[in-house]
């Protein structure tokens, strides 16, 4: 169960601390802020789009091995970019899926949470960029996820 449905039915009154605590370091402090005060202006969700759980793309699955297998079918260039502090996309999740997934790379930065864009968008732009050129020059192609 996702934190927002945890949030939504009571069980719990706030979710968990999503980044660690900034030492000193003034820049991601000026980004979280402006993330808050964006996050603050945007309009309420539409209740029909509050009841969507888009944490759970592949809930479908139903199973942890269908997952696993659904996973290994995924033929696409992947990169996972994650902070190893983030409790919801845990260092753990990310090892697993991308282990799961045939042409992945994963990368980790340590001393960050789950909001990363935020804090160093720049070198996350970076890697991206460098994974990008690095499948284009490999001639990897993007192939649809089977259903079975």
């Amino acid at each position: 169960m996702s934190y927002r449905q945890m949030m939504m039915q009571g069980i719990i009154d706030a979710p968990p601390p999503f980044d660690p605590p900034i030492n000193n370091d003034e820049d991601r402090l000026v980004r979280r802020q402006e993330r808050e005060e964006w996050l603050k202006r945007l309009p309420k969700a539409d209740p029909r789009e509050r009841a969507v759980d888009y944490g759970r793309p592949l809930l479908y699955c139903k199973t942890e091995e269908k997952l696993c297998e659904t996973l290994a079918t995924i033929q696409t260039p992947t990169l996972i970019l994650g902070g190893a502090k983030d409790p919801i996309s845990t260092p753990e999740l990310m090892m697993r899926t991308a282990s799961l997934l045939p042409n992945c790379k994963l990368i980790m930065y340590s001393n960050f949470g789950h909001n990363i864009d935020t804090d160093i968008f720049e070198e996350l732009s970076e890697e991206a960029d460098r994974f990008l050129k690095q499948v284009s020059a490999n001639g990897k192609y993007y192939a649809a996820v089977k259903n079975e």
